[in-house]
Order: structure tokens, then sequence, then C-alpha cells
């Protein structure tokens, strides 16, 4: 991050907009790596739709930057990994690296983002609005985060190449997975659609790259499944391993949801071998990708 430069800027410059634009200017040539932010390990790029709009796939990948608070200068290094977009909504990695004068630690965050006209994405976090908003070379994104009625703080996001060493989860490992009971899977029925009758089965994968669980899909029909969902614990994090069964809505276009605080949502890949699944719970989503371990 090019902080002497860009603080030393902020002193002299007297014009929040001539701020922004001189500090553009040099920290476009510094724009962080990637690897340079604590990005979990489960990141997973989703191509986008063919048939989106280009402005809006452009979204799709990783960006960093760093944020501009006028008059003072810059105050932090952003990660952005735009792993899913449709018309409507994203899925978005928002990471932020350790503040050099000691305000905050790094993290990260997993979000589901709405999409909206210019085209931007935006989302919430407890008090903090941020929007992001794509630029006519569609290979840089402008942003902001506004804190309640304090002044806007900014920033440029710049493309860079996504990097193997966040994209590859943990192993899975059954063992650590409760005892369950009894199950009984039925066939399909042959008029079901294809990506439907695919679900049928057991699949298994870890949520955040680190927590193993199990899907079973015992029953589907046209409209709703009858599921068994179990999954690890985890005492560092304080919760207990366990099972439930569901009854999950089958939804249109191909896909189960079931629960609301968390809400599970899981699609079915175009090839038909693995799924995707979301947890969202306060606005935070935690992805996993299941591939099926028996039928």
């Amino acid at each position: 991050m090019c902080v002497g430069k860009v603080s030393r800027m902020g002193r002299v410059s007297g014009l929040v907009g001539s701020f922004v634009l001189f500090a553009w200017a040099i920290l476009a040539a510094c724009s962080p790596a990637l690897k340079s932010f604590p990005l979990p390990s489960d990141v997973r790029l989703v191509a986008p739709d063919p048939e989106l709009p280009q402005e809006i796939s452009a979204f799709s990948g990783a960006w960093t930057g760093t944020w501009l608070e006028p008059p003072w200068g810059a105050i932090g290094d952003t990660a952005l990994v735009v792993e899913r977009i449709e018309r409507e909504h994203a899925i978005v990695v928002y990471a932020w690296a350790n503040n050099r004068s000691g305000r905050f630690v790094g993290g990260w965050d997993r979000k589901k983002a709405l999409v909206g006209p210019g085209p931007r994405i935006e989302w919430r976090v407890g008090s903090r609005d941020f929007a992001f908003q794509m630029g006519k070379d569609l290979n840089s994104i402008e942003g902001t985060m506004k804190v309640g009625s304090a002044e806007k703080t900014f920033i440029r996001l710049y493309r860079v190449p996504p990097e193997a060493s966040h994209i590859v989860p943990s192993a899975f490992s059954s063992a650590v997975l409760p005892s369950l009971p009894g199950v009984s899977i039925s066939t399909p029925s042959a008029d079901l659609a294809p990506e439907l009758a695919a679900f049928s089965g057991v699949w298994e994968g870890n949520w955040g790259g680190d927590v193993p669980s199990r899907l079973i899909v015992e029953w589907i029909g046209g409209g709703s499944a009858r599921v068994l969902y179990a999954w690890a614990g985890d005492k560092e994090r304080g919760f207990k391993g366990g099972w439930n069964r569901y009854t999950a809505t089958v939804l249109p276009g191909g896909g189960l949801q079931w629960g609301r605080d968390p809400r599970f949502t899981f699609r079915m890949s175009k090839d038909l071998t693995t799924i995707e699944g979301e947890r969202e719970k306060d606005g935070s989503i935690t992805v996993i990708i299941m591939k099926k371990v028996a039928p």
C-alpha cells in the first residue's frame, strides 16, 4: 500500500474530488496482491451466464485496491472476490488487510449482494453500506463505504488474477460426522427432470472449506423433497454436530431450499456431478461444494 505518498497528498489537497482522483492515479500502480489478504479456503469462481450483459458479468473475478478517507489518506487495503454474479444478486467475498496503524486487524466476510443500475453491487454490514460500480473500461470498480451520516470513504479496485492457493478446499472427513438414523432412498420417477432426479443420493463436502457435512436426498418430486442433513461439530467455534430431516422446496429452474435463519439452498451443476450449497444467516453466506458419494 502506497501509504506515505497518499497521506502527504491528502494534506496538500483541499478538495475531496481532487484528492480522490490524484490518489487513485498513484494507487493504480501499486494495487495489492490477492495473497496479502486472509481469504477463506473455499473461494470458487462460477462462470457468469453467457446471456448476462457484459457490464454485469465483468464483475466476476478478483479485485483489489486501497480505501481513501479524505483528507487523511489511505486507510487500508481491500480485496473483493465476486464468486457468482446474476442479474439481481451476487455472492461476494470481501476481505481486508491488517491496518498498519493498528486500528483493525485483517479479516473477511461473505455476503449476498444486490445488483442494481450502473451496474453496481451493494450490501450492508451492520451500519456500514458498501456500493461498488463497474467502470466504463470494465477493468476497474469504483466503490464507497458509508457509516450512518459520516463522510464516505472511497476506493478504486483493479482486476487481479485469482490465485490457486485460495480456491482449494480442505479434504473431507466423514469420521467427525454424528451417527445417522436408517436411511431409505427412493428411485426418482422416470418423468422427473434430469436436473432434479440427479439430486437423489448421498452428497458430501465441507462448509467454508473446513466443516464436513452430508446431504442425503431420500426422495424428490416436482415440488418437494425429503432430505437428511448432517454436520460436524467445531469446539473452537462453539457448536455441536448433529442431523435433521427436512421437507425441502424444489425451486423453479432446479434447486432445493429449506429453513429461514439459517436458510439452506442447493443448486445442481450443469454436468450433474456436484451441487453448490449456500447457508445464509444474518446476511452472511457460507458456501459448500458437494460431490455424490452414493446413489
